[in-house]
């Protein structure tokens, strides 16, 4: 296997890891969203955060691998490539946004986890917290901002 095999397979991993993480991230919140008690939004809030592993494992390998891909094409891509250039600045906005967009599910992990802790009850203030329209914004905001980039990995314009 050369070495450019390996950078390709690397990136290409992580593109995995990056589109699951952000399925199982969005699934498991959109899950929790339609739960009342606050035990059981904890749980698939507190199990979604694998999927924000898999997204940061994801950006690493799909940043070493493009690095390495771009080491790897004897000149023939570049950073001075727009279309490299727009894809990098894509995951950046896609990394920011997710970071602030995931503010609020973590409070609303810690606040379900408390009122479980104290009784299971329903909460209006954790129903409004799981409703959060920027949170939900910044978090599709920042999968559409990782979808694109994977356009441009593929169309190369």
């Amino acid at each position: 296997m050369s070495g450019h095999d390996l950078a390709l397979l690397t990136h290409l991993v992580g593109v995995v890891f990056l589109f699951s993480g952000v399925s199982i991230a969005c699934e498991l919140h959109a899950a929790a969203r339609r739960q009342e008690r606050p035990s059981q939004v904890a749980l698939l809030l507190g199990v979604a955060r694998a999927g924000v592993l898999f997204v940061g494992a994801g950006g690493v390998l799909v940043l070493a691998g493009g690095f390495w891909l771009i080491g790897e094409s004897d000149g023939f891509y570049s950073l001075g490539d727009r279309w490299i250039v727009a894809g990098l600045l894509l995951l950046l906005v896609a990394f920011v946004a997710g970071w602030l967009g995931g503010q609020q599910p973590k409070r609303t992990r810690v606040l379900a986890e408390q009122l479980a802790r104290e009784g299971d009850a329903p909460s209006a203030e954790l129903r409004t917290l799981l409703d959060d329209a920027r949170a939900s914004a910044l978090n599709y905001g920042a999968a559409g901002a990782i979808f694109l980039a994977f356009v441009l990995m593929i169309w190369k314009p």
